[in-house]
């Protein structure tokens, strides 16, 4: 063996290490087991028990399913079947660990270079852009998604450049088209980004005269082109559009061009800069001070100050990130277009490379920039929605550094830099998801992310740091009332209220109800091996160990456009439960199940039906048991004076 290949075999032995530290990271440090609860159990109950029964052909499984809103679901197929087998958490690991190990091996057959391959490996494992997942799990299925988006990227790049076994990396392609395109709808993302990139690489080869490349660029741009169209086809057919109100409700629903060109513009510039600083420390995701003080001290520090204004001012910190992202817009939109000039005068392989990394971070997350402004859209949160994005930041980083070790004579500065890029990426894994934790709040995304830098610091014996507001700013809260006017004086004073047994008496009277009611729990549908037992003054309820769902109401009429408050009166015995209220289809939130509470007030939109769900909180796996007085709700006549 010679010392070329001794030290290409002792290179790989950092690969199990970095396994290690990534299993290390999900389940001790952010203590996966506590957040994460099986996704389509949880949304879908009566969904998967139909579709994973044995009443239900394999081959379904492949096509959109409808039960699931008509999403092409192979990638959460995969992870239900793999929960089942192993349990959730350990689906997450090992999902996780199985990205690493395939990043790895993907960008050595492309490159065969340790400074590439460590470096995608570790952007890839050990980046926030999956955090999401630890608030609906759904987004356990990445890993998978990830994987099948990689190995068609390997295979179409070695299919164009290939000198020989050209036929069978052009068979790569097909296969891991295939995949791709089953694993799940984000895999269209890629597809834009191919439309786009391929007509700038197929010029540059026509320009210079590298004709097979360009036929192969063609081949894959047609091949790939045509299992989209298929696909789309085939959703249209079996699934559903992006209906007004809906989630993914698209531009193309708007009536006017104005909130159209807005909304794509402002969607890709948001998805550039969240892609460019998706492995940065926290301070470049979102304003400290808000992060610090929360926006309710922001504008105490006002002092009184135009109170009336007052609450444009955590307006302000929330959207402060907008000067970063335009600038960002601004220098990567510069560098592709110098990188593009340079090619077409001489076409290196370091300037397609360049090219075709930043075009991939304009074109993040392409299919997710037709979606209509929504709250969660306006912070640069959900990293998921730029995975293309991240994928091309990914490859700017390796690339960048296995340029200084191909190129760079002093051993110590390639050391140095690669050591410094790596060490940012570790600190921001540890110290991001805490702010990522802020900004969702203050976009109302339900649940709460770990903190993995705070259990580092119990580990090491120091104690946790409590820096961060996390309630997140509330508008209405903080909007002046509106004027009304005096409250007639009554006939008599009304009677003193009641002393009660320690002599104290309380501030008044107050509601023991609000005027309508849902509390019939006799009619409500049950989950399997749910049981409700009338008793006095209520019900008793006993939940399954499946978690999820437990009890959902008939439908309930809902007022539209209106603010409702609901409340719910009851004791737990064991586990936690969570109320939500489900839109008339069974599809959208109106009020997530994020944690436990007896009441709050949610937002009716366009919707005139809803029901309303009690399940499982997030994360718990212990059969909960409940005892439910009362449900009631009441419609808050002075919404249109606060919205």
């Amino acid at each position: 063996m010679t010392s070329t290949q001794r030290r290409r075999w002792l290179g790989w032995l950092g690969l199990p290490l970095l396994v290690y530290a990534d299993v290390f990271l999900r389940r001790t440090l952010e203590q996966a087991d506590k957040h994460l609860y099986s996704f389509l159990q949880y949304f879908y109950p009566i969904g998967e028990k139909l579709i994973f029964s044995p009443a239900t052909p394999w081959w379904k499984l492949l096509l959109p399913i409808k039960e699931f809103t008509g999403v092409w679901a192979g990638a959460l197929v995969l992870t239900h079947l793999t929960e089942l087998q192993i349990g959730v958490a350990n689906t997450w690991y090992l999902f996780n660990a199985i990205l690493v190990v395939v990043s790895f091996v993907a960008a050595w057959l492309a490159f065969e270079s340790f400074a590439f391959s460590y470096t995608f490996a570790i952007c890839i494992g050990f980046g926030t852009h999956f955090y999401h997942t630890y608030t609906v799990t759904g987004g356990m299925a990445s890993p998978v998604i990830a994987v099948c988006l990689e190995l068609l990227l390997l295979c179409s790049y070695r299919f164009i450049v290939a000198e020989r076994r050209a036929a069978w990396w052009g068979a790569g392609v097909v296969v891991s088209s295939f995949a791709a395109a089953l694993s799940y709808e984000g895999w269209l993302d890629l597809v834009a980004y191919v439309w786009v990139a391929a007509p700038v690489l197929a010029l540059l080869c026509w320009h210079h005269r590298r004709m097979i490349q360009l036929r192969r660029i063609a081949g894959v741009t047609a091949w790939i082109s045509l299992v989209a169209v298929a696909y789309v086809l085939v959703k249209i057919q079996i699934a559903y559009g992006q209906a007004n109100g809906s989630e993914s409700d698209v531009v193309f629903n708007y009536t006017t061009w104005a909130p159209k060109i807005e909304d794509v513009a402002s969607n890709v510039i948001t998805h550039l800069y969240m892609a460019a600083t998706n492995f940065l420390p926290p301070a470049f995701l979102s304003s400290t001070a808000l992060f610090e003080l929360g926006g309710d001290k922001l504008v105490e520090l006002q002092h009184g100050y135009a109170s009336e204004y007052s609450y444009l001012v955590p307006m302000h910190y929330i959207f402060l990130w907008r000067y970063a992202a335009g600038a960002v817009a601004l220098l990567v939109g510069y560098f592709l277009i110098r990188a593009i000039a340079r090619a077409w005068r001489q076409p290196t392989t370091d300037r397609i490379a360049l090219i075709a990394c930043l075009l991939m971070m304009v074109m993040a997350g392409s299919t997710h920039a037709l979606v209509k402004i929504r709250p969660m859209k306006t912070m640069p949160v959900l990293g998921y929605h730029v995975f293309v994005g991240v994928l091309g930041v990914s490859l700017l980083l390796s690339y960048w550094l296995m340029m200084a070790w191909r190129d760079w004579r002093s051993m110590s500065a390639r050391v140095l830099v690669t050591a410094g890029v790596w060490l940012v990426i570790f600190y921001s894994a540890l110290a991001r998801p805490i702010m990522l934790n802020h900004m969702a709040a203050e976009v109302g995304l339900p649940g709460m992310y770990p903190n993995p830098m705070n259990e580092l610091r119990l580990m090491l014996g120091r104690p946790a740091d409590p820096t961060g507001d996390l309630a997140g700013y509330r508008l209405y809260r903080n909007l002046p009332k509106p004027d009304a006017a005096p409250a007639p004086a009554p006939a008599s004073p009304p009677p003193p209220p009641p002393v009660d047994p320690t002599g104290r008496r309380p501030l008044g009277e107050g509601l023991a109800a609000l005027p309508e009611s849902v509390i019939d729990l006799s009619v409500w549908d049950k989950v399997q091996d749910v049981k409700v037992t009338a008793e006095p003054g209520g019900y008793v309820v006993d939940g399954n160990t499946v978690g999820g769902y437990q009890l959902m109401s008939p439908l309930i009429a809902l007022p539209k456009s209106e603010r409702l408050l609901i409340r719910a009166l009851g004791t737990t015995e064991r586990g936690r439960i969570c109320l939500g209220v489900l839109d008339g289809s069974q599809q959208k939130w109106l009020h997530a199940p994020g944690g436990p509470e007896s009441e709050f007030i949610f937002e009716t939109g366009m919707n005139t039906a809803g029901r309303v769900v009690f399940a499982a909180c997030p994360g718990d796996t212990v059969a909960p048991r409940f005892h439910v007085r009362s449900i009631t709700y009441a419609i808050l006549k002075a919404s249109s004076a606060i919205r």
